[in-house]
C-alpha cells in the first residue's frame, strides 16, 4: 500500500475551529466549552475517513520563545491573548489526539511550521506523498512534487489540495519564490513588516522580473515605478529581515523520521469515552455503540449533523486547486504516543 503522510497544523486547526463556533457558546455538563474540541474532531474525522492515511501526527507550537523571537522581540507582539476556551480547549484536544492513536509533536524554540517543514523535506527525499493540512499561505513555500498542502475552503466548505501550480495561481509566483513574496507583502498577523506601498499585486510582478528579493533589492534604481523604486531602496533592510522570518526551516535537529508516525487507528473505548464526556452524541455513539448515553449539557447533540465548516474564518481561495471533499515540553522534541492500537478509524 502507497505511503500517505499528513502532517497537521494543529494550533491554526485550532483556532479555525474556535471560530468556527464561536457564537454557539457550546457547554458539557462540566461546564467545558467544548465548541474548538467538536470543531477539532469534525475535521479529524473527515480527514482519516476520506484520506486514510498510513502515517499521521498534529504538530503544535509552545509557549516558549522561538528563534524567530530572538531575532526580532516584535514578533507576533500584537497577538491578541489566547482566547479562553482554547486555554481549556487545547489540552483536551490533544488529549483527544492521543485516543485516535495520533501523535502529537512540539518542540521549544521552533513553530509548528518548522517541525512540519522538517519532516516533509525530508519526506520528500524517499518519494513518499506528504499534505499539510493548514489554512496557513505560508505553507505553500514548501509545495514540491510529493508535498502537497491541504487548505480548508471558507467559501465553499471541505479541503483543497494545492500543488505546484495552485500555488502559482494563489501567489502568481511557484513556490521557490514564495518567501520572496511574503518578505515585500509582510505579514501584519506577525507582526512582521514588509516594504510599504507594494501590496499583494505588485509583490509578484517585481519578483516575476528580477527572481528574487536580493536582486530586486540590487537592482532597484533601475525600476521605473517610483513607489517600488522607493520602497525597495529605502526598506531593504527590513524585507531581507523579513525573508528571514517567513521562511520556514526544513532542518530542526531531534525531529523523528516520517516513519515514526505510522497509524494504526483509534483507541475506540477511550475515545469513545472522551465524547461522551464532551457529550457529543453522535460521535460517542461511534465509538461506543448506539446504547451509548450522553448528559444534559448545551454540547448534547450537536453533532446529530457533521457541521463542516465556517465562513467567519480568514481565508482566501486560489484558482488553481481541486477541491476534495464537500464541505509542552523541555528542550528536546516531546512526541506523545497515541494510545492507539483498536481498529482503523472505530466502528462504522
Amino acid at each position: 500500500m502507497k505511503k500517505k503522510l499528513f502532517l497537521v497544523d494543529g494550533m491554526a486547526m485550532a483556532y479555525r475551529a474556535h471560530f468556527a463556533f464561536i457564537n454557539s457558546r457550546l457547554r458539557n455538563s462540566e461546564g467545558i466549552m467544548t465548541g474548538p474540541v467538536y470543531g477539532f474532531a469534525n475535521q479529524l474525522e473527515r480527514l482519516l475517513e476520506e484520506h486514510k492515511p498510513s502515517h499521521i501526527a498534529v504538530a503544535w507550537d509552545t509557549h516558549a520563545p522561538t528563534f524567530r523571537h530572538e531575532k526580532d522581540p516584535q514578533y507576533k507582539a500584537n497577538r491578541p491573548p489566547q482566547p479562553e476556551d482554547l486555554r481549556t480547549g487545547i489540552p483536551l484536544i490533544k488529549e483527544m489526539i492521543e485516543y485516535y492513536g495520533i501523535q502529537n509533536i512540539e518542540k521549544d524554540g521552533f513553530e509548528a511550521d518548522d517541525l512540519i517543514g522538517t519532516i516533509v523535506n525530508r519526506a520528500q527525499i524517499e518519494h513518499v506523498d506528504a499534505y499539510m493540512v493548514t489554512p496557513d499561505k505560508d505553507f505553500m513555500q514548501l509545495v514540491k512534487d510529493h508535498i502537497l498542502m491541504l487548505k480548508p475552503d471558507n467559501q465553499n466548505g471541505g479541503m483543497i489540495l494545492i500543488d505546484r501550480e495552485g500555488v502559482l495561481d494563489y501567489f502568481q509566483v511557484y513556490p521557490e519564490q514564495v518567501v520572496d513574496v511574503l518578505a515585500i507583502i509582510g505579514d501584519a498577523s506577525d507582526n512582521i513588516p514588509g516594504v510599504p506601498g507594494i501590496g499583494k499585486k505588485g509583490a509578484p510582478k517585481v519578483i516575476e522580473e528580477f527572481g528574487t528579493l536580493e536582486n530586486a533589492i540590487e537592482n532597484a534604481a533601475s525600476i521605473k515605478a517610483k513607489r517600488v523604486r522607493e520602497g525597495l531602496m529605502n526598506f531593504s533592510e527590513q524585507a531581507l529581515h523579513a525573508k528571514e522570518m517567513v521562511t520556514i526551516h526544513t532542518d530542526v535537529e531531534d525531529v523523528p523520521d516520517w516513519h515514526h508516525f505510522d497509524w494504526h487507528g483509534s483507541d475506540d473505548e477511550k475515545l469513545g469515552l472522551f465524547f461522551q464526556r464532551m457529550e457529543f452524541r453522535t460521535l460517542t455513539r461511534k465509538y461506543l455503540g448506539e446504547d451509548a448515553g450522553v448528559g444534559t449539557g448545551s454540547s448534547r447533540g450537536i453533532d446529530s449533523k457533521i457541521v463542516s465548516n465556517s465562513r467567519s474564518v480568514e481565508g482566501a481561495r486560489g484558482g488553481g486547486q481541486q477541491s476534495l471533499f464537500g464541505d509542552s515540553g523541555g528542550g528536546g522534541l516531546n512526541v506523545n504516543e497515541g494510545s492507539g492500537g483498536k481498529s482503523g478509524g472505530g466502528k462504522s
